[in-house]
C-alpha cells in the first residue's frame, strides 16, 4: 500500500510532542521552529507514542548490546550486536539481521516519500533537499543528521554481516568483531532474513549507488539460496532448515519456507524479476501441500525424516503449530498474491490471521503463546507475530488488524518493557516439564516467571513492531460516519495456477479486544451411576444408541465422545469447537430430551446451576 504524502507531515510535527505523549524520555527529534500542531488528533498522538517506543527500545539496544570498533560509526569498520546479555562475546547472524531491518523499518516511519521509490533527497553535504514538507529548516536540519547517522549505522552493520559470508551464504555466528566465524552449516531461515533485511534498506534508501548495492546482495543471497541444494525434492520441494539436509528434527520447517517465499516475492516486487516471483509462488505451493493442516487451519512446525541422524526413514509431519510461522506465512502469501494474481491465497491470509489469535492468545497475561498447548511467551516471536495482521491491515484497510496488533504489542510491553526502554526475554510457566529447574520456579508453584534477559531477537522485533505500528496510525484515515468494512473475504480466484486448490473462508467480523473462543475445546464431566443400576445394562443401552441420537450430538459439534466408568462413577469426555453453542443446542434438541429421559433411571448428574450441564472437570494434563 504506498504511503500517503501526508505522512511524513504528521511524523514532523508530531516529535515535538515526544516527550509529553510518549514513554520514557529518549533522543527524538526537535521540534519545528513553527512550534507543535496544536490541533493533532488521538491518532497522531498515538502514531508518536508508538514512535517514541521504538526508539526508545533502539536507543537500549544501542546503548547495552551495540559493538563499534571507532567512536565515531563514519570511522568505523563495522557495527555488530551482542546476542545477548547473557551471551556477550557472541553475535549471532540473523540477530544482527533482524536490528538492521527493524532499523530499517524505523526510518520508513520517518521518511519522504520519494525515499521509498529511490528518489535523491540528499544533496552533496548531505542534507535533505526535499522542502515541500514544512516544519522548518531547523527540523530539517534535524531530520537529515538522524538520517545520516541511521543510514551509517546500517551499512555498517552489513559490512559485518559480510564478514561472516563466503562464496555462498551467510554462516550464522561470529565473535563481535567478525572473527571465529562458525563456519561449514548455512541455514535457509537465515538467510532469508538477511535478505529481507537487506531490501529493507534499499526501501529506505535515498542514495542511488548504495541501494544498487543493497539490491545486487539481495540477489546474491537468492541465488544462493536457489543453487545451494536446500532446496530438493526430498518430500516433494521445499528448503532444507540447514545445508546437512535432515540430520536434525526441524528437518524442512514452516518458517524458513515461508521466510524464503516472503523474500523472493519482495524481491521480485524490487526488481521486476519474474523469476523470483516463480520462486515465491513454487515454495508456498509446496509449504501450502505439505504443511498446511486443514484440520487446525494452520502450518504444522516442520516435516522430517523418521530417522534424522540416519537420513531415512518415512516422513514425519509435526503435530506443532507455532505462532510466527503463521504470520510469515500470511505476509508471503499476500506478497505473492500481488504477483501471481491467486485471490484463494488471499483467503487463506486472512483465515490464518483468525485462527491464529484464536489458538495462541494468552487470554490471561495477553501475548502470543510461541507454541500451541504450552505456556511460553517470547517478546521476540510474540511481536513477530503481528507482522501477520499489519500485513491483513494493509490488505484490507480494516482497523479490526490493527487493533489485534497493537493489543499485542500493548500486551508484550507490559509484560517485558523494562526502565531504559528495551525488553525482557520470555516468560513462562513453571509447570512445563524443562522449567521446574529455572529461576523462580523452586518451589514448583503453578506461576509465571519473566526472564529479563537483554535478547537482541527480542530488542529488534519489539522495536520493529512499534515503529510498524506506528507509521500505519499515522496513515489511518481520518473518522467518517460510514460504517467500517469487517475482515471479508473474497472469493476463491477460478485462476488458481497448476495444482492449486480453492479456498474460501466466510470469517465472521470482529472488534477491537473481543476474545475468540478457542480453536478447539475438550469438555470433561462424572456421570453418578444409580445404585441399582446395572453397568451392562448402561453398556447395552450406548451399544445400541439411536442414530437420531448420535446425529443430535454430532449436530451440535461434538466428537471424539467417550464415556469411562470407575466403580460407579462415569467419566465422560468430549471435544468441540464451541461449548457454549454445544449446550445451548442440546437443550433445545427433542431426541435428547428424550434420551435422557430414557436413561433418567440409570444415572444422576452434578449439575452447575449456571449452565444447567453437568460441573465441568479442570484439565490437568494434555499430550497430543
Amino acid at each position: 500500500m504506498g504511503r500517503p504524502p501526508t505522512a511524513w507531515l504528521v511524523i514532523v510535527a508530531l516529535v515535538a510532542l515526544a516527550q509529553v505523549a510518549g514513554r520514557a524520555p529518549t533522543r527524538l527529534l526537535t521540534s519545528t521552529s513553527q512550534g507543535p500542531d496544536t490541533n493533532l488528533s488521538d491518532a497522531d498522538v498515538a502514531a508518536v507514542r508508538w514512535l517514541n517506543g521504538a526508539r526508545a527500545v533502539q536507543e537500549a539496544t544501542r546503548t547495552t548490546l551495540q559493538v563499534i570498533d571507532q567512536p565515531s560509526c563514519a570511522d568505523a569498520s563495522f557495527v555488530s550486536y551482542r546476542r545477548s546479555d547473557a551471551e556477550p562475546t557472541v553475535a549471532d547472524q540473523w540477530y544482527v539481521a533482524s536490528q538492521l531491518w527493524a532499523d530499517s523499518a524505523l526510518l520508513s516511519a520517518s521518511v519522504p516519500t520519494a525515499a521509498l521509490t529511490g528518489t535523491p533527497l540528499t544533496g552533496d553535504d548531505g542534507t535533505l533537499t526535499d522542502g515541500s514538507r514544512g516544519g522548518g529548516a531547523g527540523t530539517d536540519a534535524a531530520m537529515s543528521e538522524h538520517h545520516r547517522a541511521a543510514r551509517c549505522l546500517l551499512a555498517k552493520g552489513f559490512l559485518f554481516l559480510d564478514r561472516l559470508r563466503d562464496a555462498g551464504g551467510y554462516y550464522p555466528r561470529a565473535a563481535l568483531d567478525g572473527s571465529d566465524v562458525v563456519r561449514g552449516v548455512y541455514y535457509a531461515d537465515d538467510n532469508a532474513v538477511i535478505g529481507l533485511s537487506l531490501l529493507a534498506a534499499a526501501e529506505v534508501e535515498a542514495d542511488h549507488v548504495t541501494r544498487q548495492q543493497y539490491l545486487d546482495s539481495a540477489r546474491s543471497v537468492a541465488a544462493f539460496l536457489a543453487t545451494s541444494g536446500l532446496w530438493d525434492d526430498t518430500f516433494g520441494g521445499g528448503f532444507w532448515w540447514n545445508s546437512n539436509k535432515g540430520d536434525r528434527r526441524e528437518g524442512k520447517p514452516s518458517q524458513a519456507n515461508a521466510l524464503a517465499a516472503l523474500f523472493f516475492a519482495r524481491l521480485a516486487a524490487a526488481t521486476g524479476d519474474a523469476t523470483y516471483g516463480a520462486w515465491a509462488s513454487q515454495t508456498l505451493d509446496w509449504l501450502d501441500a505439505a504443511l498446511y493442516d486443514p484440520s487446525t487451519r494452520l502450518y504444522r512446525w516442520s516435516v522430517r525424516y523418521q530417522d534424522p541422524r540416519n537420513r531415512s526413514g518415512d516422513a514425519v509431519f509435526a503435530n506443532r503449530y507455532f505462532n510466527y510461522d503463521q504470520a510469515i506465512a500470511i505476509e508471503a502469501q499476500i506478497m505473492t498474491a500481488r504477483l501471481d494474481g491467486r485471490t484463494d491465497r488471499l483467503d487463506r491470509a486472512r483465515d490464518l490471521g483468525h485462527v491464529m489469535h484464536a489458538a495462541l492468545w494468552n487470554n490471561a497475561n495477553g501475548g502470543y503463546h510461541l507454541e500451541i498447548g504450552i505456556d511460553r511467551i517470547y517478546a521476540s516471536y510474540g511481536a513477530w507475530a503481528s507482522f501477520g495482521h499489519l500485513a491483513l491491515y494493509d490488505l484490507d484497510g480494516d482497523p479490526a488488524w490493527l487493533d489485534l496488533a497493537t493489543l499485542n504489542a500493548n500486551a508484550l510491553d507490559a509484560l517485558f518493557r523494562q526502565a531504559d526502554g528495551g525488553y525482557g526475554y520470555r516468560q513462562y510457566r513453571c509447570t512445563i516439564p524443562g522449567e521446574l529447574a529455572r529461576p523462580g520456579c523452586e518451589g514448583g508453584e503453578a506461576t509465571w516467571v519473566v526472564d529479563q534477559t537483554r535478547d537482541g531477537a527480542a530488542q529488534a522485533w519489539m522495536q520493529h513492531l512499534q515503529g510498524a505500528i506506528a507509521r500505519r496510525v499515522a496513515q489511518q484515515p481520518q473518522p467518517t460516519n460510514q460504517t467500517t468494512p469487517q475482515l471479508q473475504p473474497l472469493e476463491a480466484s477460478s485462476a488458481r495456477g497448476p495444482g492449486a486448490q480453492g479456498y474460501t473462508y466466510n470469517a465472521p467480523a470482529f472488534h477491537q479486544h473481543q476474545a475468540l473462543e478457542p480453536l478447539m475445546q475438550r469438555i470433561a464431566f462424572t456421570i453418578n451411576l444409580s445404585p441399582a443400576a446395572d453397568p451392562a445394562e448402561y453398556k447395552r443401552r450406548h451399544d445400541d444408541i439411536w442414530p437420531e441420537m448420535v446425529a443430535a450430538l454430532r449436530g451440535a459439534g461434538i466428537r471424539n465422545y467417550n464415556i469411562f466408568l470407575h466403580n460407579s462413577t462415569l467419566f465422560a469426555a468430549f471435544e468441540t469447537d464451541d461449548f457454549d453453542k454445544t449446550r445451548q443446542i442440546l437443550a433445545q434438541d427433542a431426541t435428547n430430551a428424550r434420551w435422557q429421559e430414557y436413561m433418567r433411571d440409570m444415572i444422576g448428574f452434578d449439575l452447575d446451576p449456571a449452565t444447567g450441564f453437568p460441573k465441568l472437570l479442570p484439565q490437568m494434563f494434555h499430550m497430543d
